[in-house]
């Protein structure tokens, strides 16, 4: 047992020094980036983080001091490892807070006996000689502080080195990102700290992707909702930090404050500058506030404490094979397929689409197909895209909640808990263009069940239901499906008798389990396209919105151009022509939105006139936002809104 825990010792030991030795082989130093990032007066958080990031292991964690973290008091070292092991992690835990109490106690200890006393044994003198080594004078109001401010933190090297490894897929198109914004391109290694580049990573707060964007900060920029989760997606992901940056950058007006804003959040660092201003060593020493903690005070020495590992990662952990850059082909989904078309295609496996398409998990997770809704961009493996187009140009209707008819329009049934809002967002259009289409007066009466018309199709008209009297005799009806609006009275026994469909057909068809809950204004699918005419009865059902609707669907959906002229920028040309930049960008193939010149002509996708709303007691962007399926950002955009905080009840806002 002895020899075993010398072996033990030794290789700690040993590991330590060549740690040591190897961190003096460095090629990069912070001082190079000093006037942009100052960081002589964070040398010791600096360098406690180093550890954290290149010294220690997850098995290993440090019991230290919150305010001086050179006061490393003892480093507990585990056997086992607590990833994806719940019980072994609680575990550990009750172990750690039993460890910290007996820390505690010692300090009390040395306060009663003083520090002289014969009655300390090794475990005190251990502290006692951390204390002086940092130059303390040993007092009971030191020890009292130390006992309240005692922390610990386990460390990440193994989570450190398979982050700089996974970085090479995304890290050259970061930094570009924040190059073609103006930003400082260090800003790139912030990953390291918030996800260590984990491209799926969800914390316990919900947030979510390597930028660790919350819902509610992520709206102000990226698409979320039920279908796609732009926060996974790192180039989206990385366009909305870069921003978010570039917009606290010039509140702030300081990069160590704006860095600790992508932490503390902008509002809490503009309080902090009133009261101390720009000097953010004075802010980390005496700023109090309920929420700029531990966490905040550190975010800072943080990153650059990541930025010096990862510019010099081979000092600290050798060489390393680090992920080419992941290149990819684009297609934009002008209608909704059903994903499992795509895993048709040799080489591009459902795994392989969750690797390109982060963004898209919730549609992929699943072995059985799901539908990848019409205006998603999906990306796949160069070389890739001209077969997934031949597949998708012969696929057939996508079924389920979203059903594409023979004429190449698109259906959505909706389901409990929708609205048109939440619906337009997930098919990339609007509650306006919605309520037209399907000629809803409006907005918040649609029922679970009802088939909406999401997108029109390139062929003839959608069938629907003609102002002629219902006839024995049975006119042939087009090969996309075909709808019934229920009236009052209206069963589902009567509705499939004038159709001449089973009662079970028609509740399979619409997903309805009660045959007793149906509601007048419902939408009820009565027969699917099926590549041939089919003979149905038609119902009378005579609305002015059904001529709407045929007159919507011939409209041409071919976009018109503009030249770009000398001033311009994508957001100036997408208020002139009522358009979301992302869409803007999306029918461009755009990916920095700052190289645009004068003369270059850009196709400006199909528009509908602007939506427009009036803000109600209670309102918030945010509300607004999810209501229609824009973001915040978006609408701030379109009325030119500085503070995002100050509407008013009776504005009139235009919805991008």
């Amino acid at each position: 047992m002895r020899s075993r825990k010398l072996l033990v010792l030794g290789i700690a030991v040993f590991i330590t020094l060549a740690w040591s030795a190897s961190a003096q082989n460095k090629s990069f130093s912070l001082d190079e980036v000093s006037a942009t990032f100052p960081s002589k007066e964070f040398s010791r958080e600096i360098e406690f983080w180093k550890n954290v990031f290149a010294k220690y292991g997850s098995k290993e964690v440090i019991f230290h001091d919150t305010k001086d973290l050179r006061l490393i008091f003892h480093v507990e070292t585990f056997q086992k490892e607590i990833k994806g092991n719940s019980a072994e992690a609680k575990r550990q835990r009750r172990l750690l807070k039993k460890k910290a109490k007996e820390i505690q106690a010692l300090f009390d200890e040395i306060r009663l006996n003083g520090p002289q006393s014969a009655r300390l044994d090794q475990r005190h003198r251990k502290i006692i000689g951390t204390l002086q080594e940092a130059g303390y004078q040993i007092t009971p109001k030191l020890l009292r502080r130390l006992k309240g401010d005692l922390r610990f933190q386990r460390g990440v090297r193994d989570k450190f080195r398979e982050g700089l490894i996974r970085s090479g897929r995304y890290e050259d198109r970061i930094i570009e990102t924040f190059k073609a914004l103006g930003l400082p391109p260090e800003l790139a290694v912030l990953p390291h700290v918030e996800s260590s580049f984990d491209y799926n990573a969800y914390s316990k707060a919900g947030a979510a992707g390597i930028w660790q964007f919350t819902k509610g900060t992520g709206r102000y920029y990226l698409k979320i909702n039920r279908y796609i989760d732009e926060r996974l997606d790192p180039i989206r992901a990385t366009d909305a930090a870069a921003r978010l940056f570039r917009d606290n950058y010039a509140a702030l007006g300081s990069w160590p404050l704006t860095v600790t804003s992508y932490n503390h959040g902008k509002n809490g660092m503009l309080r902090a500058k009133r009261k101390y201003g720009d000097d953010f060593r004075k802010i980390a020493d005496n700023y109090k506030s309920k929420y700029f903690g531990f966490a905040s005070r550190n975010f800072y020495a943080e990153f650059l404490a990541a930025l010096e590992v990862s510019r010099n990662y081979e000092a600290y952990f050798g060489p390393l094979q680090i992920d080419p850059p992941l290149e990819y082909e684009t297609i934009f989904l002008k209608r909704a397929y059903d994903s499992s078309y795509l895993t048709t295609v040799p080489g591009l496996s459902r795994e392989v689409l969750r690797e390109y398409n982060p963004h898209l998990r919730r549609i992929l997770a699943s072995g059985r197909g799901r539908v990848i809704p019409s205006g998603v961009e999906v990306r796949v493996p160069i070389g890739q895209r001209e077969a997934v187009e031949t597949v998708l140009a012969s696929a057939k209707a996508a079924s389920g909640e979203v059903m594409v008819a023979a004429d190449g329009s698109t259906r959505y049934r909706v389901q409990l808990g929708d609205a048109l809002g939440s619906i337009a967002s997930q098919f990339g259009t609007t509650p306006g263009r919605l309520q037209r289409l399907n000629g809803l007066s409006n907005p918040n009466r649609i029922y679970p069940g009802q088939t909406l018309i999401v997108s029109q199709g390139t062929g003839k008209p959608p069938a629907k239901a003609t102002p002629a009297a219902a006839s024995s005799s049975a006119p042939k009806v087009a090969e996309a499906s075909q709808t019934y609006t229920v009236r009052r009275g209206d069963n589902l026994t009567s509705i499939s008798k004038k159709f001449r469909i089973a009662v079970v057909d028609l509740k399979r068809a619409n997903g309805i389990s009660n045959a007793n809950r149906i509601y007048p204004g419902q939408t009820l699918l009565v027969s699917q396209g099926t590549g041939k005419p089919s003979v149905k009865a038609t119902p009378a059902a005579t609305s002015s919105s059904a001529s709407k609707v045929a007159e919507a669907s011939r409209k041409t959906e071919a976009p018109q151009t503009y030249t770009v002229r000398r001033g311009d920028n994508l957001t100036s040309i997408s208020k002139k022509f009522r358009i979301a930049v992302v869409d803007l960008k999306r029918a461009n193939g755009i990916s920095n939105p700052n190289r645009i010149y004068p003369g270059m002509k850009l196709k400006i996708p199909g528009t509908d006139p602007p939506t427009h709303y009036v803000v109600k007691r209670g309102d918030t962007l945010a509300t607004i936002a999810q209501k229609f399926g824009s973001s915040i950002h978006d609408i701030q955009n379109a009325n030119g809104i500085r503070n995002p905080h100050h509407i008013q009840r009776g504005q009139a806002l235009l919805i991008p």
